[in-house]
């Protein structure tokens, strides 16, 4: 008897920040989802070794403030990365007919490291000098409207990125591609 395993994979991702200064935080940016680029999905396919947690080993941050399009390569203005200083534990919980697994990544980069205005976000799987990336988002406040975050010399940025998995039926998979016998689709 032949049975085959007929499930889908989708992929997202969501980040929050805090910006503290002298010890106290300054800024929150609450918790918001963001998009996973074509990119992504192409670094997902490319090898059997390659996977949705090691999507988020390097975190970017940029001027750019252009809307994020799944098109897109990467950050889209001047931009600063720092690599994750802690890798939480993968978390799985069944949803219904779903199975939502999750690891989270932290980032502190350097105190004084990021300098200028900031509105966007994205993580990588590799080191990039054009600064490349799998995702993107604009910052946002509590309300969804994209803001602009001021950092000095005396502040120090923490990101916080979740990548999820969510393994669901077939049927509600769309635009899927095939990797390592699993339909996949990037969601947000």
């Amino acid at each position: 008897m032949n049975i085959q395993h007929n499930a889908g994979i989708a992929v997202g991702g969501s980040f929050s920040m805090e910006v503290i200064r002298h010890g106290k935080v300054r800024a929150i940016v609450p918790l918001q989802d963001n998009l996973i680029l074509d990119r992504a999905i192409d670094y997902l396919l490319s090898s059997s070794s390659a996977s949705t947690s090691s999507l988020n080993t390097r975190c970017f941050v940029g001027t750019g403030n252009t809307p994020p399009d799944k098109s897109q390569t990467g950050m889209q203005g001047s931009w600063w990365w720092t690599t994750n200083t802690y890798q939480g534990p993968s978390t799985t919980t069944p949803t219904g007919p779903e199975l939502i697994s999750s690891r989270t990544m932290f980032y502190a980069f350097a105190l004084g490291a990021v300098v200028g205005n900031i509105a966007e976000v994205g993580v990588s799987a590799v080191a990039s000098s054009s600064g490349l990336t799998h995702t993107r988002a604009l910052i946002k406040d509590s309300l969804g409207n994209p803001i602009v975050l001021t950092l000095t010399e005396e502040d120090q940025l923490y990101v916080a990125y979740t990548v999820y998995n969510k393994y669901v039926p077939v049927h509600w998979v769309w635009h899927p591609v095939l990797l390592n016998h699993w339909k996949v689709r990037a969601f947000h």
